[in-house]
Order: structure tokens, then C-alpha cells, then sequence
């Protein structure tokens, strides 16, 4: 796994890779779509901003994200691999 310092994070580390369709729009063709996903710790009381390419945020647990059937399949499936890893259900992150 790659670490990185990101923007004042002690570090995040590479966790997922998600690619997809995105259908033809007006005069944009169809086109395969990358999600890169870092696992990230944020401490109690972070705060977030919604920018100009987030619709939404907000805090939430995995175990909720992993069977939540209005998320897209590809947030349930990174969840669900979370979950998963070496047999642990915890939200901390394996270093």
C-alpha cells in the first residue's frame, strides 16, 4: 500500500481502485470513470466542506456503508472488502 502525506494528514494509504462506465452526455462519449479510494483516520470533531464536486458528505460507520442498498454497488463492495480484511471488523486501519 502506498502512504502519503495529504493535506496536513499524518497519512493516508491507497485502498481501492474503482473503475466504471460513464454513459454518453451531450457531446461527452462514453467513458470508463477511476475512483481512487484512500483509507483516511480522522480524529473526533473533523470537519468536512462540500465542495463544487461533492454533492453530499457525511460521517458515517462502515458497517452501515457496507449494507446500505441506495449507495452505488462499488461504495458497498469497498466497504464489504473493509469489513472483511483479515478477518477484522474494525474501523481502524491495518498498517
Amino acid at each position: 500500500m502506498a502512504i502519503l502525506t495529504w493535506r496536513g494528514l499524518p497519512c493516508a494509504k491507497l485502498f481501492d481502485l474503482d473503475r466504471h462506465r460513464i454513459p454518453a452526455r451531450g457531446q461527452e462519449p462514453e467513458h470508463w470513470h477511476y475512483d481512487v479510494r484512500f483509507v483516511v483516520r480522522a480524529c473526533t470533531g473533523e470537519d468536512f466542506r462540500v465542495s463544487a464536486e461533492s454533492l453530499a458528505l457525511a460521517w458515517g460507520s462502515i458497517d452501515e456503508l457496507a449494507v446500505d442498498k441506495s449507495l452505488e454497488p462499488s461504495i458497498r463492495r469497498m466497504a464489504t472488502r473493509w469489513l472483511g480484511r483479515a478477518g477484522q471488523a474494525s474501523i481502524e486501519p491495518a498498517v
